[in-house]
């Protein structure tokens, strides 16, 4: 059976854990809401360029290449990309 010394220092354990646990959210909601941030920034940019290469892409109709053309597709692709630590993960998936 347990100590009652051997029982406050697991309570002061999982307290610690639980301190230690909260300040790590803090610190992700942080920088969850900077990165949020920064994607508000540039989101007008992203739209006007998509909406730019959209429009060549739909009224030029002599640009001729084969990833533009229309094709029933057989396979799809997934490309996920996950930034973990300032590491690029890319995973990919084909179907």
């Amino acid at each position: 059976m347990a100590g009652a010394r051997d029982i406050k220092r697991q309570i002061k354990s999982v307290s610690n854990t639980r301190q230690i646990t909260k300040a790590m959210e803090l610190v992700s909601t942080s920088k969850l809401r900077k990165a949020k941030s920064k994607l508000d920034i540039t989101k007008p940019y992203f739209d006007t360029v998509l909406e730019t290469i959209r429009s060549i892409i739909q009224n030029e109709r002599s640009l001729k290449h084969r990833f533009l053309t229309k094709r029933e597709s057989k396979n799809t692709l997934y490309i996920v990309i996950l930034l973990i630590e300032d590491y690029v993960v890319a995973i990919i998936q084909i179907f």
